[in-house]
């Protein structure tokens, strides 16, 4: 899981780097480990810029006004939360150069096949040059895939992304940028994570809308399922990759990962969430004397809670903002950060039995935590209610659990609520997320350990990545 941004506008290069910079922060969520951008000058040259802080340092570099001086035309941003390959691997952007092409790209997703596809496209490396340095990366791998592709189909990039599904195992939003110039931004036909896009003035991609409003584009369109919109700073044309299945975006996205100002296939995350509370009060009622949330993703979830079941909601946890999602923290820090990140008001707590909701337990950290953390601070009872039914199985298209052994849901509901020191827990059920986000068809392998792909091979393949346990890594 990553986020990603991009713009192509030759009219507006002096704003270019506060605007992409603007959108990866309104990203962030998506991404804490690192951050990169790639800018396109108006001579047509790459610049290539990583850093594994937090973007805020980004205002502080002096490169700033070179950049402006190189009148930058386009440019492609991303923030990293590592899903493969090591936590301490260089963000992307991705740059290739060769004597026919230079393009540099970034990805949200996971592709679970890169070292298989990579040992195979070994004949080709040496024709062109790649940064930055790794191994054992799928980002380098989709750079290969992408150049070998489009060597075989007469040197067209975007013909090179519609066959692009056909070799690749995960999910991919992509942004792309040539020296052409041109953008190119694309999904994998399942539809897995968001991206959208503005053609309003010049052309801007981001993985949510939000990023999009940020910076003043109030007119955007979501890429849809296995769509590849491309602008060479003229016109803006839009295709389908080759390969046709059933879209199953990621219900993890509606419980966890996007803004609550997001929508995504057109529905919104609010309102999703509001739903998932509203289906858990009817499924999992208990007598309360105040209602909870875990901030900040549980918030909307408790909203809708509270609402149905008449419960008055307090903001009894106080999180410190300045740490960024526990969730996404590489396994190394993930505890401290957790230990530190929230604090209890005594005064909401204090002789009420508190109903604590979040969006989801994957590792129980965060509830390890904070139910001693209530107690201590004179809550009589803590009843704990997730909008999302246990996660039990690993994601490899974009979500980095990449084995059942480290989820706590392995645990019944009463192990599990012994375990952190709660009074009960109660899940919501399948049937009722699904039924809060009204699509046709969802991913919910990490819920139902149903995986979406359809052909035989993928199945087979994913199935010998879950026995095989840990991350797809060597």
């Amino acid at each position: 899981m990553c986020g990603i941004s991009a713009f192509l506008d030759e009219a507006t290069f002096k704003e270019a780097i506060e605007e992409i910079a603007m959108m990866l922060y309104s990203l962030q969520h998506r991404g804490q480990e690192a951050f990169g951008i790639s800018v396109l000058s108006k001579d047509r040259k790459f610049l290539v810029m990583r850093s594994r802080h937090q973007l805020f340092s980004l205002f502080l570099k002096s490169w700033k006004k070179e950049l402006i001086e190189k009148k930058v035309i386009g440019g492609i941003g991303h923030v990293r939360y590592s899903t493969t390959g090591s936590y301490s691997a260089p963000s992307q952007p991705v740059l290739l150069e060769s004597n026919d092409i230079k393009f540099s790209l970034a990805f949200n997703g996971t592709i679970a096949n890169y070292k298989e596809l990579d040992s195979k496209l070994a004949r080709r490396k040496g024709e062109y040059r790649i940064s930055p340095k790794i191994k054992n990366n799928d980002s380098i791998t989709l750079a290969n895939v992408l150049y070998s592709l489009y060597i075989d189909n007469e040197k067209d990039i975007v013909e090179a992304l519609r066959y692009l599904p056909n070799y690749v195992i995960g999910g991919y939003s992509i942004v792309v940028e040539t020296n052409e110039p041109r953008i190119v931004i694309a999904k994998d036909p399942y539809g897995f994570r968001p991206l959208s896009y503005s053609y309003e003035s010049g052309f801007y991609a981001a993985s949510e809308n939000p990023a999009l409003e940020l910076i003043g584009k109030k007119s955007w369109k979501e890429v849809l399922p296995g769509e590849i919109v491309s602008y060479d700073g003229g016109k803006l044309e839009r295709i389908y990759s080759e390969r046709k299945v059933e879209p199953s975006p990621c219900l993890f996205e509606y419980v966890y990962f996007s803004r609550s100002d997001s929508v995504f296939n057109g529905i919104s995350i609010y309102d999703a969430r509001i739903n998932m509370g509203r289906y858990l009060a009817e499924y999992a009622p208990v007598d309360g004397d105040v209602v909870i949330p875990v901030p900040d993703s549980g918030r909307v979830i408790a909203l809708g809670y509270s609402k149905a079941s008449g419960i008055p909601i307090e903001e009894g946890i106080v999180v410190n903002k300045y740490l960024g999602r526990g969730f996404i923290t590489p396994p190394f820090q993930r505890p401290l950060v957790t230990k530190i990140k929230y604090n209890i008001v005594e005064e909401a707590v204090r002789g009420k039995e508190v109903v604590l909701i979040d969006d989801s337990i994957v590792r129980g950290t965060t509830m390890s935590d904070l139910v001693p953390k209530l107690k201590l601070k004179g809550a009589k009872k803590v009843h704990i209610r997730i909008g999302s039914p246990p996660y039990k199985c690993p994601c490899y298209m974009g979500i980095d659990v990449p084995t059942k052994s480290e989820v706590i849901a392995k645990n019944d509901e009463k192990v599990i609520a012994k375990m952190i020191g709660a009074d009960s827990l109660i899940y919501n059920s399948l049937d009722n997320l699904i039924k809060a986000v009204p699509l046709r068809n969802l991913c919910h392998a990490c819920f139902s350990c149903k995986y979406p792909f359809s052909e035989k091979s993928s199945c087979e393949y994913i199935k010998m990545l879950i026995d095989r346990g840990g991350r797809n890594e060597i």
